[in-house]
């Protein structure tokens, strides 16, 4: 674990009563962005860079790294974490042949 945030507090009310992933995603699957929440204990989020149809992209700060990233969040659809694995499969072949 690398941060749990000053003052932390949950960001949105989670149930299982709310459809879409307990309230946290909106009908589509997209993540419902939350300034200043953070994403695997490591993540900030700090701003929202775009969307598109696999899902949106985020600014936020590393803080293993102590740097800025950005962050790509994938819909909550099955065919969508498919079509990712194939993009960071190809992604990492790409960094691998990269001199």
């Amino acid at each position: 674990m690398y941060f749990i945030g000053n003052g932390f507090t949950r960001k949105i009310k989670a149930s299982s009563m709310t459809p879409h992933n307990s309230g946290y995603d909106d009908e589509r699957g997209d993540y419902q962005i939350v300034m200043k929440d953070h994403l695997a204990y490591r993540y900030e989020v700090l701003d929202k860079l775009g969307s598109g149809s696999f899902g949106q992209a985020v600014k936020c700060f590393d803080h293993k790294l102590k740097q800025m990233v950005a962050v790509k969040v994938i819909r909550n659809k099955k065919r969508f974490q498919y079509q990712s694995g194939v993009e960071l499969n190809i992604l990492k072949y790409l960094n691998d042949a990269d001199k």
